[in-house]
C-alpha cells in the first residue's frame, strides 16, 4: 500500500512547475479583472468605504493579525518580522491600509494576492534539484484497531 505523495522522491516535475507558472500568469489578469469590477464601483465603494472601521489601536488591542491588522495601518507581517520556512529568501511588499474600513481590507487583500503570486513564482525558481526532505518507504500499514 502506498500512502500519499506521487510515489517518487525527487524534485517536482517540470510539468507541475509549468502549471504553477501558468496559474500565476493567468491569476495576474484575474486580479485585474476583479479590481475592474469592484475598485471603482460606486455601489461597492458606498457599501464598504467608511464601514466597519477598525483603528490601529483597536486592532492591536483585540489581537487582530494578518490583512485585517495591516488594513488598519499597522505595517507588521510575521513573514518579515520573524521569517519562517523560506520567506526570508523572497522579495515581497507588505500592503498596508490607512483607514481600517472594509474598503481598505479589500484593497489590502487584493494586494496580498499580487504579493502571494510573486512569492509563488520565486519559490518555483528556487526549488532545488534532487531528493526532497527524506526517503519515503514503499508504504505503511495502518495499525490494527
Amino acid at each position: 500500500m502506498r500512502s500519499g505523495s506521487a510515489g517518487c522522491n525527487t524534485r517536482p516535475t517540470t510539468l507541475w512547475e509549468k502549471d504553477v507558472e501558468r496559474f500565476c500568469k493567468d491569476f495576474e489578469s484575474r486580479i485585474a479583472e476583479y479590481e475592474s469590477l469592484l475598485t471603482q464601483n460606486r455601489i461597492w465603494i458606498g457599501r464598504t468605504k467608511g464601514v466597519g472601521i477598525l483603528t490601529a489601536e483597536d486592532a492591536i488591542a483585540f489581537g487582530v493579525t494578518g490583512p485585517v491588522l495591516r488594513a488598519s495601518g499597522v505595517k507588521w507581517d510575521i513573514r518579515k518580522a520573524a521569517p519562517y520556512a523560506a520567506y526570508d529568501q523572497y522579495k515581497f511588499e507588505i500592503p498596508v491600509g490607512t483607514t481600517g474600513d472594509t474598503y481598505d481590507r479589500y484593497l489590502v487583500r487584493m494586494e496580498e494576492m499580487r504579493q502571494s503570486r510573486l512569492i509563488c513564482l520565486q519559490a518555483i525558481e528556487n526549488i532545488p534539484s534532487g531528493p526532497i526532505l527524506a526517503k519515503v518507504g514503499e508504504g505503511a500499514e495502518a495499525a490494527a484497531g
